[in-house]
């Protein structure tokens, strides 16, 4: 026989919620150099919604996400979901008039990127490039014409860069309040609310 949770429909956070209720111990992702176990990847999605609701992001706003593969990806995409967000996954090779066009398209209240580099890939960089004036605005009110509805850029990692929040605002120290807020935003989402926004490669025309 067939395993009956496998018709079961949820929300795309309740799949880690469940997974961290039945196996907390269990690894839920392992790279090279370090490993999360279930409870240990929704601790810190808690956390990070927290700091999303601590920078404004209400359920059904759109929070865009710009870094290579890592655990820290993982953490912020289901903190968006935990909030009723909507991630907007940016494909990591975009060039900056791609992205231009995206995070205007997209209606991103928020992105999210990291200061770790790869394949030769500097975020921080290509954002800047796309909006060229963001080392001059205030990181928590951005002013762009060409994404209006765009309020901050958050810089995962140890380094700084002007314009952009630092990545400390979404790893804070979560109030017991504040936790009980992100489970009962979790428990508002419905199962058919949008949580992944995904746009093509854009190799012959904008995306």
């Amino acid at each position: 026989m067939g395993d009956p949770a496998l018709g079961i429909v949820m929300p795309f956070a309740d799949l880690l919620v469940r997974a961290a209720a039945e196996v907390p111990d269990k690894d839920a992702v392992i790279f090279p150099e370090r490993k999360v176990t279930y409870r240990e990847l929704l601790d810190a999605a808690v956390q990070r919604a927290v700091g999303l609701r601590r920078l404004g992001v209400e359920p059904g706003e759109h929070v865009g996400i710009l870094m290579a593969n890592c655990i820290e990806y993982l953490e912020v995409l289901f903190a968006t979901q935990l909030i009723g967000a909507l991630a907007v996954t940016l494909n990591a090779r975009y060039q900056p008039r791609e992205l231009t066009y995206v995070i205007e398209n997209a209606d991103l209240a928020l992105l999210v990127t990291s200061d770790l580099v790869a394949d030769h890939v500097d975020y921080v960089q290509r954002i800047s490039a796309a909006l060229p004036q963001i080392s001059s605005s205030d990181p928590f009110a951005l002013d762009r014409e060409e994404a209006p509805k765009l309020r901050s850029c958050v810089l995962l990692g140890s380094s700084t860069a002007p314009g952009f929040a630092a990545g400390s605002l979404l790893a804070p120290t979560a109030a017991e309040a504040e936790r009980e807020e992100i489970e009962t935003l979790r428990r508002r989402v419905s199962v058919r609310a949008p949580a992944i926004m995904m746009y093509t490669s854009g190799t012959t025309a904008y995306p």
